[in-house]
């Protein structure tokens, strides 16, 4: 699951906002196909993201997120073998991870 949830971090790159990337985010990317009883609550992968690093933060509308770590992320990357420029559309539908942002 850490390879998923540093995969979808890293497709989301366009939804930071002032250098901070909100849980919800990454939630609603990450949960994208699966059933109800597959999907993650909030708690739990924010517990898994910042058991990988990554220092939370609230985000300006209040809700948690936490900060971008170019440099965490990239080892992150290199560790489960990820391209660090997966951000075009047509990759996106490759994998099937549509990019969602809640963001204002």
């Amino acid at each position: 699951m850490k390879r998923k949830i540093i995969r979808v971090i890293t497709e989301c790159e366009a939804c930071l906002e002032n250098g901070k990337l909100s849980y919800s985010d990454i939630l609603v990317n990450f949960n994208v196909g699966k059933s109800l009883k597959e999907q993650w609550g909030l708690k739990s992968l924010a517990k898994v993201i910042r058991d990988l690093g990554f220092e939370s933060c609230r985000m300006s509308d209040g809700k948690m997120g936490f900060y971008w770590n170019e440099k965490l992320l990239s080892k992150h990357q290199k560790r489960f073998l990820i391209n660090a420029k997966v951000k075009t559309q047509e990759t996106l539908e490759e994998n099937a991870l549509p990019l969602i942002s809640l963001g204002v």
